[in-house]
Protein backbone atom coordinates (compact mmCIF):
# COMPACT_ATOMS: atom_id res chain seq x y z
CA UNK A 1 0.00 0.00 0.00
CA UNK A 2 1.24 3.69 -0.52
CA UNK A 3 2.36 6.04 1.95
CA UNK A 4 -1.60 7.80 1.53
CA UNK A 5 -3.55 4.68 2.69
CA UNK A 6 -5.70 5.04 5.33
CA UNK A 7 -8.07 2.97 7.14
CA UNK A 8 -11.45 3.79 9.05
CA UNK A 9 -10.80 6.01 12.06
CA UNK A 10 -7.03 6.98 11.05
CA UNK A 11 -5.84 10.54 12.02
CA UNK A 12 -5.60 12.44 8.64
CA UNK A 13 -5.28 15.92 9.51
CA UNK A 14 -5.92 19.02 12.25
CA UNK A 15 -9.31 20.61 11.65
CA UNK A 16 -7.22 23.70 12.05
CA UNK A 17 -5.26 22.73 8.71
CA UNK A 18 -8.00 21.28 6.95
CA UNK A 19 -12.09 20.22 6.74
CA UNK A 20 -13.37 17.04 6.34
CA UNK A 21 -14.46 16.26 2.60
CA UNK A 22 -16.13 13.00 0.75
CA UNK A 23 -15.18 9.69 3.58
CA UNK A 24 -13.77 11.97 6.53
CA UNK A 25 -15.34 12.86 9.81
CA UNK A 26 -14.31 15.51 11.60
CA UNK A 27 -14.70 13.88 15.72
CA UNK A 28 -13.93 17.80 16.98
CA UNK A 29 -10.16 17.35 17.08
CA UNK A 30 -8.55 15.92 13.81
CA UNK A 31 -10.24 14.78 10.35
CA UNK A 32 -10.21 11.07 10.70
CA UNK A 33 -11.00 8.29 7.69
CA UNK A 34 -14.32 6.64 7.50
CA UNK A 35 -13.22 4.04 4.71
CA UNK A 36 -10.09 2.51 3.71
CA UNK A 37 -8.67 4.19 0.78
CA UNK A 38 -5.80 6.58 -0.24
CA UNK A 39 -6.26 10.77 1.31
CA UNK A 40 -6.09 13.26 -1.07
CA UNK A 41 -5.29 16.97 0.20
CA UNK A 42 -6.19 19.33 -1.19
CA UNK A 43 -3.93 22.58 -0.64
CA UNK A 44 -5.64 24.95 -2.38
CA UNK A 45 -9.28 24.34 -0.41
CA UNK A 46 -7.46 23.28 2.31
CA UNK A 47 -10.05 19.99 2.01
CA UNK A 48 -9.22 16.48 2.85
CA UNK A 49 -10.83 13.86 1.14
CA UNK A 50 -10.16 9.97 0.50
CA UNK A 51 -11.14 8.20 -2.54
CA UNK A 52 -12.31 4.72 -2.30
CA UNK A 53 -10.83 1.80 -3.80
CA UNK A 54 -13.78 1.34 -5.69
CA UNK A 55 -13.32 4.84 -6.86
CA UNK A 56 -10.11 5.04 -7.96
Amino acid sequence: MSENSVFPGDKIASIEEYEAGHNTFDDGDMVRAATVGERNMDKETRMVDVNHPKLL
